[in-house]
């Protein structure tokens, strides 16, 4: 229960960074414009990076937290439409850096994880310009 409020209390913190609640306004009969009155929702996707297939992995339980979250974000009214894209990082530094490349040029726009190492990942996701949110992270080294 606390990995998963954990994880729900990163994705609110991740929600700071983007676009607050949509301003839906009705607009009036004597308008003239033409165009709806409530905003296109955009499509942001987050990229989650668990170990899935060791027995070190813990991530594969906040599977379910993370889907419930995201179910519960995409009901308000933002602006926004919250997605993931999952890679299995295999506790391997070099498999994180792939499934966060690929998942760059997918679109996204913030990592969740990895969970066995994150001091490399957290510096490429840095030069990238992305938000990097490492729930388990057992060689947290952040340098400047």
């Amino acid at each position: 229960m606390l990995e998963q409020t954990t994880l729900f209390l990163s994705l609110l913190i991740l929600l700071f960074l983007l676009p607050g609640p949509a301003n839906v306004t009705r607009a009036s009969p004597h308008s003239q414009t033409h165009r709806s009155s409530t905003p296109a929702k955009i499509n942001l996707t987050i990229g989650f990076l668990p170990s899935l297939t060791n027995d070190r992995g813990y991530s594969k339980y906040f599977l379910g937290a993370l889907k419930y979250a995201l179910d519960r974000i995409n009901e308000q009214r933002y602006l926004f439409h919250l997605d993931y894209h999952l890679h299995d990082n295999r506790a391997n530094s070099a498999e994180a850096i792939r499934g966060m490349t690929t998942q760059l040029f997918n679109g996204t726009v913030a990592f969740i994880g990895p969970e066995a190492s994150c001091a490399i990942e957290a510096r490429i996701a840095a030069a990238w310009n992305l938000p990097m949110i490492a729930f388990v992270c057992f060689l947290c080294i952040f340098l400047a």
